[in-house]
C-alpha cells in the first residue's frame, strides 16, 4: 500500500517528502511514546535493576529505530535471553524504518532516470539483498538476522507486487502477470494461507538455519495470498471480513504491546509463566492495543499531517527515548531499593567478576587465572562458565603449598574437536574450549578438575565434529579423556551445582514491588534427578579407570538431606542465577571439592 503511494505520487509529479514522513510519523510515533511510557512506569515498579538498565537501553534504540542493528552485534532471536528483551520485537520496526528511509529517496532519484520503468532495479536490489542474507547465513547468524540490507527483500517483494499492479494498465507483461494471480486467485489463496499456518507451527525445528531459504516460504506466501486480490476466496470471505478487517487494524498496537508484557511476566515468573498468565497478558495485550488504538491512534490521525506534526512527534519520541538512555546509564536506578536489598544485589552482580591481577599475562580467547602468574599449577580447573564462577574462591581452598591455576570458555563442553556450528561466532567460541583442552594437556598440572555444565547428557547422541562428520558423545568423551590421562594428568569430575527453579531477584524480592516471590529452594530429589545421567556417566568412567579418574558430588554440598538452597542459613545469596554461584556458594562447592582432591595429590607426591 505504502510502496503503491510512492509510485503514484512520483509519477505524477506530486509526491512531497515532507508529506510522506509526515503521515509515517502520525501513524508510527503516537502509539510507540505511549508503549514506552508505559514500559517506562512498569519497569519502574515491576524490574531489578539489571532488567530495567536493559529495557532503558532498549527503549533508547528502539526510539531513534536502530535495535536491529543493536541486536546484530550477536544474539540468538531464539535463545532464552531474548524472552527478558521488553522491548527487543522493535527491530523490524527498526527495518521497516530505515527501509522507508532509504526507498523513497533511491525511487525518486531513479524514476525519471529510467522513465518510470524500475522494474528490474526492483528485481536486482531484491536479489542483491537476498544474496547478502545468503552470504551472512552461515557466518553470522545475528547479522543475518537483524542487518537491514539482509532484509530489504521481504520488504522489496511487496514493493515489486505493487509495482506490478501499477504498471498493469500500461504493459501487457505486467497486465499478464496480475491476470495470472487474479484468475487462479481461489486456489492461490487457499494454498497460501495453509502454507503460512504450517509454517507457524512448523518453523521451530528450523530456527537455526532462519531466515536463509527458509524465510522464501512465508514471504511468497504472503505475496501470493495478496496477489490473489479481493475476490479470491480466502480473501473475500476471511480476509475482508469486518472483524478481520478491524483486527488489521489493532495489528500494529498488538505488535507493540505484546512482547512488552510477555517479557516481563518471564521476568517475574523466571521464565516458567503458567499457561493462564499467558492468556492474561495476551489479552491485556489486546486490550490496550485497543486503548491505544481507540485513544491516541484514531484522534491523531485525523489531524493534519505537516512538519508540525513530523518535528513534534519525533522531537517528542526522541525525549522520550534520552529518558530511556537515562534509565541505562544510572544502571536501572538501583536507588528504587532499599539498603538491604542494595547490598544484595552488589553481590549478586559483582562476584563473577575476576580481578584484572589474577588475569593470565598472555593474551588467550579463553579466561586465563594464575595463582602465580606463571601459569605453573598442580591443579588445573577448565570448564565453562560453571568454573568461571569458582575463579574467585577455588584456589583459596588448596594447601598452603599446591599452586592452582584455571582455564575456562563459557557456553562451552570440553571436547575436543566437537562444534556447534560454522558461524564465525560459533568457531570463536568453539575455538576457545579447544585451545583450553589443549593448553590443559600441554600444563604442569598434576591433576585436572573438570567443571561443566552436562545438562541432557546422552551417550548415544551425535555430536558435530569441525571437519564436518559426526561421532557420538561416549566415542568423543572417551577420546578426549584418553588424551588428558595420556599426557600425565588425573581427572577429577565435578557433579554440577543444582539448577533452581528461580533467579535470585524473585528469591530475595529485590524489585521495587513484589508481585510474586518465588521458591528459594528444591527438593534434594529434584536434584538426584537432574544429576542422575551425569553422575552415572562419570561413575562409569572412574571404575574402568580407577587410579586415573575421580567423581566428586561437590554440587550436594548445597543441600542437606531433603532441600537444596539459594540462600546461606544468613539468608545471604549462594546464586547469582538459576544456575551460577555468587562467591559465598562457589566457597561451599570448592571446600567439598577439595575434601576430595587433596587426598589424590598426597597420593601422587
Amino acid at each position: 500500500m505504502i510502496s503503491a503511494i510512492l509510485f503514484r505520487g512520483i509519477n505524477k509529479g506530486t509526491f512531497s517528502f515532507w508529506d510522506f514522513y509526515a503521515k509515517r510519523s502520525r501513524r508510527i510515533f503516537p502509539a510507540l511514546i505511549f508503549v514506552i511510557v508505559v514500559g517506562l512506569i512498569l519497569g519502574t515498579l515491576l524490574l531489578t535493576p539489571r532488567e530495567f538498565k536493559e529495557l532503558g537501553a532498549e527503549a533508547l534504540y528502539g526510539s531513534i529505530f536502530v535495535e536491529n542493528i543493536r541486536l546484530a552485534r550477536g544474539i540468538d532471536y531464539f535463545g532464552l535471553e531474548i524472552a527478558r528483551r521488553p522491548f527487543m520485537h522493535l527491530w523490524s520496526l527498526g527495518v521497516e524504518e530505515q527501509f522507508y528511509l532509504v526507498f523513497p529517496l533511491l525511487l525518486w532519484g531513479t524514476w525519471k532516470l529510467l522513465k518510470g520503468q524500475v522494474g528490474w532495479l526492483l528485481v536486482a536490489l531484491l536479489v542483491a539483498s537476498f544474496a547478502t542474507e545468503l552470504h551472512y547465513q552461515p557466518l553470522d547468524e545475528s547479522k543475518a538476522y537483524f542487518w537491514p540490507h539482509c532484509r530489504f527483500w521481504q520488504l522489496g517483494a511487496g514493493v515489486l507486487l505493487a509495482y506490478v499492479h501499477f504498471r498493469s494498465n500500461k504493459n501487457c507483461f505486467y497486465e499478464k502477470i496480475k491476470t495470472i494471480l487474479e484468475r487462479n486467485g481461489d486456489w492461490l489463496s487457499v494454498i497460501a494461507l495453509s502454507t503460512l499456518l504450517i509454517c507457524l507451527f512448523t518453523f521451530d525445528s528450523v530456527t537455526n538455519q532462519y531466515p536463509g531459504y527458509w524465510a522464501t516460504i512465508p514471504t511468497i506466501c504472503s505475496i501470493l495470498l495478496i496477489g490473489a486480490g479481493r475476490n479470491a476466496i480466502v480473501n473475500r470471505t476471511l480476509l475482508t471480513h469486518p472483524k478481520t478487517v478491524f483486527l488489521g487494524w489493532l495489528s500494529y498496537p498488538i505488535y507493540l504491546w505484546h512482547w512488552l508484557f510477555l517479557s516481563i511476566g518471564f521476568s517475574l515468573y523466571a521464565g516458567k509463566v503458567p499457561f493462564l498468565v499467558t492468556c492474561a497478558l495476551v489479552l491485556l495485550s489486546i486490550v490496550f492495543a485497543y486503548i491505544s488504538f481507540t485513544f491516541i491512534e484514531v484522534p491523531i490521525r485525523r489531524m493534519k499531517a505537516n512538519k508540525k506534526m513530523l518535528f513534534s512527534t519525533l522531537g517528542t519520541l526522541f525525549f522520550v527515548g534520552a529518558i530511556s538512555g537515562l534509565v541505562s546509564l544510572k544502571d536501572g536506578f538501583s536507588q528504587r531499593l532499599n539498603a538491604e536489598q542494595q547490598k544484595a544485589l552488589v553481590t549478586i552482580t559483582n562476584d563473577r567478576k575476576v580481578p584484572q591481577h589474577h588475569r593470565c599475562k598472555n593474551s588467550y580467547d579463553f579466561v586465563c587465572w594464575s595463582q602465580t602468574g606463571k601459569e605453573d599449577g598442580d591443579v588445573l580447573l577448565i570448564g565453562n562458565s560453571h568454573t568461571e564462577h569458582m575463579m574467585n574462591v577455588f584456589p583459596q581452598f588448596a594447601p598452603d603449598s599446591v599452586r592452582v591455576d584455571i582455564y575456562a570458555a563459557g557456553g562451552t563442553r570440553p571436547l575436543e574437536n566437537v562444534v556447534r556450528g560454522f558461524s564465525k561466532k560459533q568457531k570463536m567460541r568453539d575455538a576457545k574450549i579447544h585451545n583450553v583442552l589443549k593448553a590443559a594437556k600441554a600444563s604442569l598440572a598434576k591433576v585436572i578438575v573438570i567443571s561443566n555444565t552436562w545438562k541432557n547428557l546422552t551417550p548415544d547422541e551425535r555430536l558435530l565434529l569441525k571437519d564436518g562428520s559426526t561421532d557420538t558423545f561416549d566415542n568423543i568423551f572417551h577420546q578426549t579423556v584418553k588424551n588428558l590421562m595420556n599426557s600425565g594428568k588425573k581427572v577429577v569430575f565435578l557433579i554440577d551445582n543444582p539448577q533452581m527453579p528461580n533467579e535470585m531477584e524473585n528469591c530475595m524480592g529485590l524489585r521495587p514491588v513484589n508481585i510474586i516471590k518465588g521458591s528459594c529452594t528444591i527438593p534434594r530429589s529434584e536434584y538426584n534427578d537432574q544429576i542422575m545421567a551425569q553422575k552415572n556417566y562419570f561413575t562409569k568412567w572412574a571404575k574402568i579407570y580407577p587410579n586415573q579418574v575421580f567423581v566428586v558430588e561437590s554440587g550436594s554440598a548445597l543441600c542437606d538431606e531433603n532441600e537444596c538452597f539459594m540462600l546461606s542459613k544468613k539468608g545471604e545469596p549462594l546464586f547469582t542465577d538459576t544456575n551460577h554461584l555468587t562467591d559465598l556458594g562457589a566457597s561451599v562447592v570448592s571446600e567439598k571439592a577439595w575434601d576430595a582432591i587433596k587426598p589424590i595429590l598426597k597420593e601422587i607426591n
